[in-house]
This record gives structure tokens, sequence and C-alpha cells, in this order.
């Protein structure tokens, strides 16, 4: 059972039939620049890896150093944001749901975001807060 959403523009998509109304002529939300500057956050936090992040608009991005591995196709703007809350819970939440598509080999894809991670672990991590007042001082 999918869930209608009012979008942008007063039009309403649900997350099943997103992706078939671009192929049928209908008129798409569009990424706002907040939506585009979360993209490039997001790929950041996930340490840029060889992947190409594509939004329901068709606004891309990859990092430019390496060749993509993957096209990973987010369907709407919820999906988006709660991809960028919680990036960790939310991709197994919204690719089961069909909101979020791996378009090459999704294995591939979780590896190389798997190792960048690694790679960016000690960026991502809080370091420890230390006690101003010791117990044992």
């Amino acid at each position: 059972m999918s869930k209608a959403r009012k979008l942008m523009g007063g039009q309403t998509f649900d997350s099943e039939t997103l992706a078939d109304s671009k192929q049928q002529g209908a008129k798409m939300p569009t990424a706002n620049r907040a939506e585009q500057w979360s993209l490039r956050r997001l790929l950041e936090f996930l340490g840029r890896p060889p992947i190409t992040l594509v939004l329901w608009d068709g606004t891309s991005l990859r990092p430019q150093a390496a060749e993509s591995v993957g096209r990973v196709v987010i369907k709407d703007r919820r999906a988006l944001h709660r991809l960028v809350a919680n990036p960790g819970f939310e991709f197994g939440e919204l690719y089961s749901n069909g909101r979020i598509d791996v378009e090459d080999n999704l294995v591939d894809c979780l590896n190389v975001v798997y190792r960048a991670l690694k790679r960016t672990a000690h960026r991502i991590t809080r370091p420890v807060r230390q006690d101003p007042c010791p117990a044992n001082a």
C-alpha cells in the first residue's frame, strides 16, 4: 500500500509511481538548491565513494576522481531528507520500500560505500569527552 504525497506545485505522487510518471511526461518537481546541497553533503559524509547519486529530477552528482561503480536514484524529496538524517538506517528502509533504486550491482555499490566510510571513520565519529574533574585525581 503506497501513500500519496502532495509535493511542490500541488501535484500528488506516490513512491511507487514517481519514477514511472517521469517517463510518461508528467511534470516532476525539481530539486531546489538546499536539496542539491544536501546531496553534496551526503556524498561527502559517505567519504566520496565512486557512485553516482541521482535525484528524482535527474540532478546527479559523483566524485570527479573516479569512474562510477553504480547509480543510486533517490525518487522523492522525503526519501532524500530521511537519507540525509540517518543514512545507515534509512538506506535499507527506503530501498526495500522502492523509494531508492540502485541501477547497477547493489553489492558493488555497498562495498565501495563501506570502504569509503572506513577511510573517513575518523572524521565522522565524535571525540570522546574527557571528564574535567576525574574522580581519581
